[in-house]
């Protein structure tokens, strides 16, 4: 199996695995609670899991503060 598949398959894998333990207490109370919060956060976590698996670094992620006008239209059109 290629690098890249290994990697897609790692991601999804552990972007499952991390929702379920918050899509289980919103689908048994019937409600949308807290735990909506934390489960938007899932894939990014599975991402630098991912990463840190693969490189042992956040380095390929692509964490560069860049040009300092389209951070400033970064927090100002929000």
């Amino acid at each position: 199996m290629p690098l890249a598949r290994k990697k897609i398959l790692v991601f999804l894998v552990l972007t499952f695995a991390l929702s379920a333990i918050f899509l289980y207490p919103i689908i048994s109370s019937g409600t949308i609670s807290k735990y909506v919060m934390a489960l938007m956060w899932c894939p990014g976590a599975a991402a630098i899991v991912t990463q840190l698996l693969f490189h042992r670094s956040l380095r390929g992620l692509g964490w560069k503060p860049g040009r300092g006008r389209y951070i400033w239209w970064g927090y100002a059109l929000p």
